[in-house]
């Protein structure tokens, strides 16, 4: 075996290994609220549900994982990557493209045949025992459609990478992959708020004087002007509850879920919209789009560094030189590099952000113990757990433990949970 082979071995099984340890971690939850959060009004009664919730869906997923992780080495090293390869190739008609999408069609189908008895019996077995929704079948299959859709997505933009550089061989490696990574963030971020809506059957106004009156008060605190607040019929197809900032400019707007404005007071409510008022002030929104785009760029650019390297798939101990196997290489490649160095990145500045939002929900608008109620109260109804282990929140936490928020905000209204 080759040094490179070797090396990506080993950072796949560092992959596994670390979500492994995710799990582990997760089952080492304590099985009671410990007694540092005494006086936050948990119920032991949904904290073992959240608990049981967790490793439930964690299991299966790891499961899946692996069993991904080994379908794709096998191609790798058995050599029959090389032959898919080929017979995709013999598929163009003038272009690559054509036999790239189906080659990679091809294996993110195969990817998500190995996965789907595990994601079906999470979404069918175990989520309706903790999580009850109207019309749940539709929900979940919609749910799994979802993500293969999104799948497909990232095989069209691979396969129009790999046409673009192929068809002009002159041009800088790089420069299709900043263009097409470009192009997905602009397009993600101005089509954010409709996707949304679609997806939820659609948005209305704020229609609940109460919660209407506590963000204008919320908002001229902080001296702000408010107008775009919409709520989702999410109660329709989810049982979570959750909000969100979406848009840029004067484009941006709030977008609540309509089981927060049912089940949460409405001072609680204005603390929430007063979070997202925190990204708003900071951009955010921007400069996340930014650090995704400054990601997606590495990654495409690596696969195009790959495509254009003659002696990578030699050193990835391939049989042919093959653009297609180039590009899979590319993929095995990036495993590791993603886990471990552009994941973290990515989840670290997003916590430092909700940092922020928080710090200026309880500094500009005075709402720091209304947040933190409703933050214990949205864990508990989305059966997530209260204490992560920092473990966990580092690599894989786009949010800051609530046990960590609740403390500092607490500790910012100056007041005792007790």
């Amino acid at each position: 075996m080759t040094r490179l082979q070797i090396a990506v071995l080993v950072g796949i099984a560092c992959r596994l290994a670390l979500q492994l340890a995710s799990v582990v971690l997760a089952h080492r939850a304590e099985l009671e609220p410990p007694s540092r959060l005494k006086g936050w009004g948990l119920s032991s009664e949904v904290w073992r549900r959240s608990r049981a919730h967790t490793l439930e869906t964690l299991y299966p997923k790891w499961i899946g994982r692996l069993l991904t992780l080994g379908g794709l080495i096998w191609l790798w090293l058995s050599g029959t990557a090389d032959s898919f390869a080929l017979w995709a190739s013999s598929l163009n008609h003038g272009s690559i493209y054509f036999g790239s999408t189906v080659y990679f069609t091809c294996l993110v189908l195969g990817s998500r045949v190995i996965q789907l008895p595990f994601a079906a019996w999470t979404s069918f077995h175990v989520e309706p025992r903790y999580r009850p929704v109207p019309n749940p079948a539709k929900q979940r299959i919609n749910l799994l459609f979802g993500h293969l859709v999104l799948d497909l997505a990232k095989v069209f933009c691979l396969s129009a990478v790999l046409a673009v550089m192929m068809a002009n061989r002159g041009m800088p490696f790089f420069v299709p992959p900043v263009l097409v990574a470009a192009f997905l963030v602009l397009y993600s971020i101005g089509t954010a708020s409709r996707s949304m809506k679609k997806a939820f059957g659609g948005a209305r106004r704020l229609d609940s004087m109460p919660v209407w009156l506590s963000i204008q008060s919320v908002a001229k605190s902080a001296q702000l002007s408010v107008s775009n607040v919409h709520v989702l019929a999410a109660s329709k197809s989810q049982s979570v509850v959750n909000a969100m900032m979406v848009g840029s400019g004067e484009n941006r707007e709030v977008l609540l879920f309509d089981n927060l404005i049912r089940k949460f007071t409405p001072e609680q409510v204005a603390a929430v919209v007063a979070h997202e008022f925190g990204h708003a002030e900071g951009e955010h929104l921007r400069w996340m789009g930014l650090v995704r785009f400054a990601v997606l760029a590495t990654v495409y650019s690596i696969a195009g560094w790959c495509i254009s390297n003659p002696s990578f798939c030699t050193d990835m101990g391939f049989q042919s030189s093959s653009p297609l196997v180039a590009l899979l290489g590319a993929y095995i490649l990036i495993l590791p590099i993603d886990t471990f160095l552009l994941g973290p990145i990515l989840f670290g500045l997003s916590r430092r952000n909700e940092w922020a939002a928080d710090r200026f929900a309880a500094e500009r608008c005075g709402v720091a113990e209304d947040l933190a109620q409703a933050l214990i109260g949205i864990s508990e109804h989305n059966l997530s757990q209260v204490a992560s282990h920092p473990f966990n929140v580092f690599f894989a936490g786009t949010h800051p433990s609530t046990e960590e928020r609740v403390t500092r905000l607490f500790a910012q209204a100056n007041a005792s949970p007790s």
